[in-house]
């Protein structure tokens, strides 16, 4: 009996059956070959994150002298010597960076292994959008001073420029979209410091006694800020100062259920880079400029802004009633609305002025202003950046 085979159409039928198998088959397959190699590399991060911890606790308690970088980080290339020491044994890295906290454990890391660039935040493990395999090492992801950012306080969510409903002047403005500008970023953070761009309130006493902090200012922040979401509980702010008779005293600022809390002098002082700052002065009217980089802050010393000049620092002072034209300027120059609390009082000075510093129209930090005088309240809120991604 003859055997009867397949037909050439059968057998290219055959053939496109197994053709459109493959081509389902193969992406799923490849997937979760893929899936598995990263999930091996992430493994492998977290390892490696343990055995350096470990390494950490040595030396925090004297067993072992880990020499870390100034910003207390460990680098490939840089400290090999001491990445040596880490007791790890699995598959091998192509770069670490690595940075430690007081407690010597790892917060923040970047790594190449198997030719995966992988971030590491406070254990958790992702594909880094930066290359760390192609040489290039550490690549800090700060936003610079004055960035804005724009937060919706009532949803607790990002929004945008165009979502900014604040008419022509936004001063007292307290819910919605507002714009906030970053400042002192810290890469290793998992927060924005933001600093809003208007007061929420103005015509506010510091305390009605100096000696325990701004009571009365401290109130009416929490009373504009308190239905905010999304932001974080700042740390308490403790202020140690001497008066100019030799008296010292300290208060402490409780923000544990705060929403936002005040800048602090030191905070400026970071920003425009002022490393001459005197702290501890016993005259009196005093202040420093903000201007931009390339003027550098000097004690008592007042710039005029050409008109119309947008300079460095207008952020740290936008809104405020001015006649110069910087960014934004508000009408509003009464009852407060020229300047805005900080969270210290000034150094040095008689205990009968117990003057405070604040933020001035005039582009400049100033300490003139008394506990009881009328000033604004601005707040800065801590919000993760997760939220900007």
């Amino acid at each position: 009996m003859k055997k009867k085979g397949f037909t050439l159409i059968e057998l290219l039928a055959v053939i496109v059956i197994l053709a459109i198998i493959a081509l389902i088959i193969v992406p799923v397959v490849a997937n979760i070959i893929e899936s598995a190699r990263f999930g091996a590399a992430k493994d492998s991060v977290l390892e490696y994150v343990h055995a350096a911890n470990q390494y950490g606790m040595l030396s925090l308690t004297g067993v072992s002298g880990t020499e870390f970088n100034v910003d207390g980080s460990l680098e490939s290339g840089v400290n090999d010597t001491e990445l040596n020491k880490i007791q790890y044994s699995g598959t091998k890295f192509d770069y670490i960076f690595m940075h430690f906290d007081d407690s010597n454990n790892v917060t923040y890391g970047n790594f190449c292994i198997n030719n995966y660039s992988i971030d590491y935040n406070n254990n958790e493990v992702s594909k880094s959008t930066n290359n760390y395999c192609n040489g290039s090492g550490h690549v800090s992801n700060t936003l610079a001073d004055g960035t804005a950012l724009y937060f919706n306080v009532t949803t607790g969510q990002k929004c945008s420029e165009s979502d900014l409903n604040y008419g022509t002047d936004p001063v007292g403005i307290k819910t919605g979209c507002m714009r906030f500008y970053v400042f002192l970023d810290d890469e290793y953070s998992d927060t924005y410091n933001l600093l809003l761009d208007h007061n929420t309130s103005n015509g506010i006493a510091w305390s009605d006694d100096y000696t325990n902090g701004p009571t009365t200012a401290s109130a009416q922040l929490k009373s504009d800020t308190d239905s905010w979401l999304g932001t974080k509980t700042p740390r308490s702010y403790t202020r140690n100062y001497t008066l100019m008779d030799g008296t010292t005293g300290s208060y402490t600022i409780d923000y544990s259920d705060y929403k936002a809390r005040f800048l602090t002098i030191h905070e400026v002082v970071d920003i425009v880079g002022y490393d001459d700052f005197p702290d501890y002065t016993t005259s009196y009217d005093d202040y420093f400029f903000l201007y931009g980089a390339d003027t550098e802050p000097k004690w008592k010393t007042r710039k005029t802004i050409p008109s119309g000049e947008i300079v460095e620092y207008h952020w740290l002072y936008e809104w405020l009633c001015s006649s110069n034209l910087f960014g934004g300027y508000s009408s509003s120059c009464t009852n407060g609305n020229n300047n805005y609390w900080l969270s210290d009082i000034q150094n040095g000075v008689s205990p009968n002025n117990a003057n405070i510093w604040t933020i001035y129209y005039q582009s400049e930090a100033q300490y003139s202003v008394y506990w009881n005088d009328y000033v604004g309240i601005r707040p800065v809120i801590e919000v993760s950046k997760s939220v900007f991604k």
